[in-house]
C-alpha cells in the first residue's frame, strides 16, 4: 500500500533484488521474508560508487553509454 505498486511489480523487483545479492530472502509456507544483505549491499553502493564518480574529481558523471 505505501509503495504505491502492484504486487507483481513488487514481486519482479523483489526477485531482482535477490539474484543480484542485495537482498537475501526465506520462504516459510506462502510468505517469502526479505532482509538486506550486507555484503551484496556493500557491493551494490561500491558499484554505484564507481558509475557516478571519477576518481580525482568531484563532479559526478554517468559511465552509462
Amino acid at each position: 500500500e505505501k509503495l504505491s505498486i502492484g504486487q507483481s511489480t513488487l514481486s519482479h523487483h523483489m526477485k531482482i533484488l535477490t539474484e543480484s545479492g542485495v537482498v537475501s530472502s526465506r520462504r516459510s509456507s506462502k510468505w517469502t521474508y526479505y532482509s538486506l544483505n550486507d555484503l551484496g549491499s556493500k557491493n551494490a553502493k561500491d558499484s554505484l560508487d564507481r558509475i557516478l564518480t571519477k576518481k580525482g574529481n568531484s563532479q559526478i558523471h554517468c559511465d552509462c553509454d
